[in-house]
């Protein structure tokens, strides 16, 4: 295992939702959790996205839906009395519908990731890449051809030289710099299970 640093050089805006690290991503390209980074009890050595002087905007996508077969209320967005919007509604009763979603979207160079793991393995995984992010079919999160590189790091994925936590860490786990309030954050795969959920430490620009 080495301390690396993976760079992907973009060619398109990047939506990103969340802190999309980098054990996240290898898990999604593999499809299963043995994945060639190191983890120790559960943490990854593998940090969040880190992008170059990211332009932030918004981008608006319409999905067409079966809201009587694959819609849940509890998703959509409540009114200020708490009730579905009326045009929901309408269209719940028909069978069918629109729903309009807004996404971040991040205008930058390069966007990187520290890790401490298997070089070869990790550029198996990568090497057929091209696109990262949501909305990839629509153009977004494209890299550049050759863009991917993978060059030695000083950090281990969890801690910078200064120790900012590179990553969510929790409370218990965390022996860098305790001056960051701690967040509600998921720091461990399956990110979206609520029992990955805990007090953590994270990165500077996700601490606020």
């Amino acid at each position: 295992m080495h301390k690396l640093k993976i760079t992907a050089q973009l060619a398109s805006p990047l939506i990103k939702q969340g802190e999309m690290t980098f054990d996240a991503l290898l898990m999604c390209l593999k499809g299963d959790p043995d994945i060639p980074l190191k983890q120790t009890d559960g943490l990854f050595h593998a940090s969040s996205a880190i992008l170059e002087t990211p332009i932030h905007g918004k981008v608006g996508f319409i999905a067409g839906l079966h809201g009587q077969h694959r819609l849940d209320p509890d998703l959509i967005k409540k009114n200020k009395n708490g009730g579905t919007h009326k045009m929901y509604d309408i269209q719940r009763r028909k069978g069918c519908g629109n729903v309009f979603h807004t996404y971040p979207t991040f205008t930058t160079a390069t966007v990187s990731w520290h890790c401490e793991g298997d070089m070869h393995g990790i550029h198996a995984l990568l090497k057929d890449v091209y696109f990262l992010g949501k909305k990839r079919s629509q153009g977004y999160g494209q890299i550049v051809e050759g863009g991917w590189s993978i060059e030695e790091s000083d950090f281990d994925g969890i801690m910078d030289d200064q120790g900012n936590p590179l990553r969510p860490v929790p409370e218990d786990r965390f022996a860098g710099n305790r001056d960051l309030p701690l967040v509600d954050a998921a720091w461990r795969p399956r990110y979206y299970d609520p029992m990955n959920r805990a007090a953590c430490y994270m990165p500077m620009e996700n601490a606020a």
